[in-house]
């Protein structure tokens, strides 16, 4: 696949270009030997954050590539059906024939993803993605019962419950848990339902005014630049 990039990389300028997934998996990439080969790594390898620089952009129908022009460096970046080319070049480089070079790139991607030899590719990514899904929930899983196990929840009971109009919707109390998870470690939940009960509340009769007492309460348990970083973290900040 990675000759799918020769034409794009032979283009004056052009440091190199690559191949992603949908998913951010880089399928091919060509670098040329500069000085700049570990940046130009990196910056292809973070694929995220691009994707999501140009997001709105490319979902558009009239929006055929995107390009990012800093002092240093030209960022190129196309969607081919199920794949996205990234060309990064110098910032000096002729971006209106890295476009006419792109678009004979994007003919030759765009008849390759309809060989066998691409959609086997993409079934065992598809395959590997899945697997790792499952693997990380199942780790996540097994993480969260060890936790359970060694630092006890407290049990809160719904029934009989007078639900208040203003009660959080409980997936608040979910994202404060696992915010609060990052900063206290894996007592976090133990905790915070101790403080729940603490303020005479439980997770469905805890309102908005109750909030800023819990995060308050949370934070204690944190020192210096953990506390203050757990609080703007807690009201998304």
């Amino acid at each position: 696949m990675e000759e799918l990039l020769t034409p794009i990389s032979q283009v004056p300028g052009v440091s190199g270009s690559a191949l992603f997934a949908e998913g951010g998996h880089c399928l091919a990439k060509k670098l040329k030997n500069t000085s700049q080969e570990r940046a130009l790594a990196r910056l292809l390898a973070d694929f995220d954050t691009l994707r999501d620089l140009c997001a709105a952009a490319l979902d558009s129908r009239n929006v055929e590539s995107v390009a990012f022009e800093f002092e240093t460096a030209t960022v190129l970046l196309r969607k081919v059906e199920r794949v996205f080319l990234v060309v990064v070049a110098d910032a000096a480089s002729n971006l209106a024939l890295m476009n006419v070079v792109a678009n004979a790139s994007v003919l030759a991607i765009t008849r390759h993803q309809s060989t066998p030899d691409f959609q086997n590719v993409m079934s065992a990514l598809a395959q590997s993605q899945a697997k790792a899904q499952a693997k990380a929930a199942d780790a996540a899983a097994s993480a969260k019962q060890l936790a359970e196990e060694q630092f006890p929840v407290r049990k809160f009971s719904r029934e009989g419950l007078k639900i208040p109009r203003d009660a959080l919707d409980t997936r608040v109390i979910e994202r404060l848990v696992e915010v609060y998870s990052h900063h206290a470690g894996p007592r976090a939940r133990s905790w915070l339902y101790d403080d729940i009960h603490g303020l005479g509340r439980t997770p469905w009769t805890l309102t908005s005014e109750n909030f800023a007492d819990l995060v308050r309460a949370a934070s204690k348990r944190l020192s210096g630049d953990a506390r203050d970083r757990f609080t703007r973290d807690a009201y998304g900040d």
